[in-house]
């Protein structure tokens, strides 16, 4: 039985399932997709992974023992233009190109536009939700997403999401074959630090773009107000535009937010894993989150969280007090507050980072969650077979 996972990936996740001569092209930053692929070739089944990248011309095709990864190009640049008619058509060739007996497409663009021309039996995830983001960016790119968007899930006949919050905002047409299934960590996630460790004198954002949905600028403006009780504390931000001379560093000028903080910048996934494992805390001050999955990932560190109490999904995924810190994200100052309230009680912030790893493992481990992908995979197949339950393959 071959499974298929398309989607954006984070590409330099796989190169252990694949010949270590390859080079792999960029891909796209996106390491959950990769990580499914991951714990799918460990539990034994044969995966073909189909994604796009921006710096090729023609599909790359590589395999390993069992993992077989198809590359088609993208453009940059337009791409909302053509409907993403040049995406869709490289990825529909690789799925004819080299099938699979069930298909996985993650978003609900241009991957599930594929799936559906493509005709396989197919899962389509919702990550994200696409009125919320147009609401907010009011541009050509984002309406173009919304109107695909609604095409794929009115169209698709199996669906799942990631969170309750994104579930209770389907159309009710669309909620009645639609599974929640959330994201997860790797099991080994939580024994990247140990719960008792010393952390380093920072606390840290991990966020992909300076955009008014990420809410950047009122977490440094929260950090400069905590700043006197913060006892030279640093505030690392990690990620796209947060390298130095980039649109964070920009604003902190001119705002007069540079003080201890440190513009890291895209930096590997590992190294991201290190950094948030290491913090006193991470603030995650996204206005809408469909998920949170760094947010889980820093749960699963043992990393305590202060988010937005309505911010998305993050109220389903906190407990305030218990395993992270809710706040308003809009004012800077309950940002400070909650910056110095956790620096200032150790043993609450070590009592949150334990009951947080606790309630990640228990509820958003790779061995609670993949198996209910599994299960969704042998209910579109219409329970033919179960070797998707007994393929453990040496």
């Amino acid at each position: 039985m071959r499974i298929g996972i398309a989607g954006p990936m984070t590409l330099e996740l796989l190169k252990p399932y694949l010949p270590d001569s390859c080079p792999l092209p960029q891909g796209y930053p996106f390491p959950m997709t990769a990580i499914l692929v991951g714990e799918l070739l460990q539990r034994g089944y044969e995966i073909t992974a189909y994604t796009t990248s921006t710096d090729i011309t023609e599909t790359y095709t590589v395999s390993g023992p069992k993992l077989t990864l198809c590359v088609s190009p993208s453009r940059p640049r337009h791409r909302a233009k053509t409907l993403f008619r040049e995406d869709v058509r490289g990825l529909v060739n690789s799925l004819q190109a080299h099938p699979c007996d069930v298909l996985h497409a993650h978003w609900t663009y241009e991957f599930a536009m594929a799936a559906l021309a493509s005709g396989l039996p197919s899962l389509i995830t919702i990550h994200d939700w696409a009125w919320a983001i147009l609401c907010q960016y009011k541009d050509a790119y984002r309406l173009v997403r919304w109107g695909i968007n609604a095409y794929t899930t009115r169209r698709a006949p199996h669906l799942s999401t990631v969170s309750p919050y994104m579930w209770e905002h389907l159309p009710p047409s669309v909620r009645q074959k639609t599974h929640v299934i959330p994201n997860f960590v790797t099991d080994s996630l939580s024994d990247r630090s140990a719960p008792n460790a010393p952390r380093e004198d920072y606390i840290i954002s991990v966020c992909n773009g300076f955009s008014r949905r990420k809410n950047l600028e009122t977490a440094l403006l929260g950090f400069r107000q905590a700043q006197s009780s913060l006892k030279g504390v640093r505030y690392l931000l990690v990620g796209q535009d947060c390298q130095p001379g980039g649109p964070a560093q920009r604003f902190c000028e001119a705002n007069g937010c540079l003080e201890n903080v440190v513009f890291a910048g895209p930096v590997s996934y590992d190294r991201v894993l290190d950094m948030v494992g290491n913090a006193l805390a991470m603030l995650h001050p996204s206005y809408e989150e469909s998920f949170g999955m760094s947010v889980l990932e820093a749960m699963a560190l043992g990393t305590p969280v202060i988010a937005g109490a309505q911010s998305g999904n993050m109220p389903h995924l906190i407990q305030h007090g218990t395993t992270g810190f809710l706040c308003d994200v809009a004012e800077p100052a309950s940002i400070g507050t909650a910056l110095r309230t956790l620096r200032a009680d150790d043993s609450l912030r070590r009592s949150i980072g334990i009951a947080a790893r606790r309630h990640g493992k228990e509820n958003y481990s790779a061995s609670v969650v993949v198996g209910r992908y599994l299960d969704a995979y042998q209910e579109i197949l219409g329970g033919r077979s179960r070797a998707l339950e007994t393929c453990l393959c040496n």
